[in-house]
């Protein structure tokens, strides 16, 4: 609303990148692209594909998430984006390794993890 001339040069841009990133991947890749609303999203997606998924990485990435505990006076939603983003990764390298995660442990584990 306030810069229109703005948002619309960025909804180009983004749909321009959309369609250079699917032009230039594998069929096999395309599936973890469906809904992505961003090319930022669907660039997210494809980083959390190639990065390493090793046992350790994946051990070292839930410590992190659950000695992520958030202190008085910090950003709650800023905490809050950075559980969520250590969740996905962890989720998505679950479901490759079909290990069970679940939406209701994650939700106990923020509430532990707030002050």
């Amino acid at each position: 609303m306030q810069d229109p001339l703005g948002a619309r040069n960025w909804i180009y841009n983004d749909t321009f990148t959309r369609i250079l990133i699917s032009n230039n991947i594998t069929p096999t890749k395309r599936q973890y692209m469906r809904g992505c609303p961003t090319a930022h999203k669907m660039w997210e997606n494809l980083k959390t594909i190639h990065q390493s998924t090793s046992y350790l990485v994946q051990t070292d990435k839930f410590c992190m998430l659950c000695a992520s505990r958030a202190a008085e006076g910090t950003d709650i939603p800023e905490h809050l984006i950075k559980l969520k983003d250590l969740w996905d990764s962890l989720t998505f390298y679950w479901k490759q390794e079909n290990i069970i995660s679940s939406d209701k442990f994650f939700k106990h584990l923020i509430a532990a993890l707030l002050p």
